[in-house]
């Protein structure tokens, strides 16, 4: 007696196997009786809901489904193409299972009413890192490393200026760089020997830029700790060149990277 899928010789043991089965067709291996098994039919049969084409095993013991996904979608009490209640987007199988009404939740967020509190469920930067983050309740960061900093180390995380980040922005917009600061640039850069946040660090270009607020670092008290904060970064990075921009001086800057070392070297 021969194998039906390759033609193999069958054992003894396999023969009577076949024999103690009343089965009028052998294998040699499983992999050709799955093969044997999952094989296309002469007549076609398509699942009822994906219209996927039935095996001839499945036709055999009569299924309707090609398989339990499908057959679980049939059968459950909620609907297959259930959409998000805010925006219309489609929801995931998970989210159909746990009975969800809403694809995100800010979608969530949005469909409560509340005029007085509406500010809290709006996108923002995270405090530490400056990461983008849905903005609700008692969330003030992006995950639990910044939650730490925050609670923990409450002296280490920085404080961003939102025109210092568009500012920064366009400069990378115009020397087609992609540095690293808060809000649009993934985050402001820590240094961990010094414990300095810096507002502005370049590695393809070599560069550092902080931007000096005029409340803050106007003041005799700032001055002399930028003096020393700049010095110790610079030591560290030796190689980086390092820039200070006025903040009320900072439309005069200029935009394109050479310019604006040259610009450093001959203070306005």
């Amino acid at each position: 007696m021969n194998c039906t899928v390759c033609g193999k010789e069958l054992t003894k043991e396999q023969i009577r196997a076949i024999k103690r089965l009343n089965k009028d067709s052998g294998f040699c291996c499983f992999e050709h009786y799955t093969e044997y098994r999952n094989r296309l039919p002469d007549v076609k049969k398509y699942c009822l809901l994906c219209n996927r084409e039935l095996t001839v095993w499945q036709i055999k013991h009569k299924k309707i489904y090609c398989s339990k996904t499908c057959g679980g979608y049939a059968n459950r009490k909620y609907p297959i193409d259930k959409k998000c209640k805010r925006c219309g987007e489609q929801l995931t199988k998970q989210q159909i299972s746990s009975k969800d009404k809403f694809c995100s939740q800010l979608c969530q967020a949005k469909s409560i009413r509340l005029p007085k509190h509406a500010w809290k469920y709006k996108e923002g930067p995270c405090v530490v890192c400056g990461k983008k983050i849905i903005l609700l309740p008692r969330r003030k960061t992006c995950s639990k490393k910044c939650r730490y900093k925050l609670y923990h180390n409450p002296s280490i995380f920085p404080n961003y200026n939102k025109s210092a980040c568009d500012w920064f922005k366009k400069f990378d917009e115009t020397n087609q760089t992609n540095g690293k600061y808060a809000s649009f640039g993934g985050g402001e850069y820590f240094i961990d020997s010094l414990g300095y946040w810096v507002d502005y660090i370049n590695f393809d270009k070599k560069l550092i830029i902080e931007w000096d607020e005029y409340r803050h670092h106007s003041q005799s008290k700032y001055k002399n700790k930028d003096n020393i904060r700049q010095e110790k970064i610079s030591k560290l990075f030796s190689d980086y060149n390092f820039v200070r921009i006025n903040e009320e001086k900072f439309n005069e800057y200029s935009l394109i990277y050479e310019k604006l070392l040259e610009e450093e070297k001959c203070p306005m």
